[in-house]
């Protein structure tokens, strides 16, 4: 590959990384409260709540990022 074509690609990938987090942070988060640690190994399955189904929220517990139905508390 050429110089330019390296240059185009390295453009191209760092103008992705730089574009993703924003569109997902422009969003507000989706309603209700993630339910409590599951025992379980450490899975990434979702970056925000946006790359969960439905009402689904995207619950953070360290090393675990999963897909989960809120909770609501009153």
């Amino acid at each position: 590959m050429s110089s330019g074509g390296l240059l185009l690609l390295l453009g191209l990938l760092t103008l992705w990384e730089v574009l993703t987090p924003v569109s997902s942070k422009d969003r507000p988060k989706k309603p209700g409260l993630c339910p409590p640690r599951p025992q379980k190994p450490c899975v990434k399955e979702c970056k925000n709540d946006w790359s969960c189904p439905g009402q689904q929220k995207c619950c953070n517990y360290g090393c675990i990022d999963e897909c989960r139905d809120p909770i609501f508390v009153n």
